[in-house]
């Protein structure tokens, strides 16, 4: 019995460190792309996991998922909380029409008009300092009403 209950602990204690972001955006987009990107801070950081990207488009599109571009410095967008019960600010930061460098591409994808995707991230993560850990959802020049959602949460292990 207090096994049990020491490991019901442990297990509630590791989901009380983490906290689930959300990046989102909607953007018309006329023969244009758009780049959401999530990057850590130069200091301070703590360690993202991601979840998912989505991506829905009204136009055939085609976009990547990359890693590690330099830094992005503009258009700040904040991440949300997923959860309203834990409101804290994350600590990673969220670029739109984001000019962050070309990274390492992770997959590369298209939408038909009309069409959406959703990308398991549950295997990449972004640890340590430095404003070159990111990752970000470019699209590539497209035309439409274009949806993007990045999901994440951030943990101090």
């Amino acid at each position: 019995m207090k096994k049990a209950l020491l490991i019901g602990l442990l297990v509630s204690a590791s989901c009380w460190c983490q906290t689930t972001y959300s990046l989102s955006k909607t953007t018309t987009l006329s023969t244009s792309a758009e780049v959401l990107t999530v990057q850590q801070p130069a200091t301070g950081a703590m360690i993202v996991r991601f979840v998912s990207a989505y991506i829905d488009s009204a136009g055939a599109c085609s976009f990547t998922i990359e890693k590690e571009g330099t830094a992005a410095s503009s258009t700040a967008l904040v991440p949300a909380p997923v959860n309203p019960v834990n409101s804290s600010a994350a600590i990673s930061t969220g670029w739109y029409s984001s000019n962050v460098g070309t990274g390492t591409v992770i997959t590369r994808a298209g939408i038909a008009a009309g069409g959406s995707v959703i990308v398991d991230l549950s295997r990449v993560y972004l640890q340590g300092n430095g404003t070159s850990k990111n990752l970000s959802l470019r699209t590539a020049s497209c035309s439409g009403v274009v949806n993007i959602v990045i999901t994440y949460t951030e943990s101090g292990s």
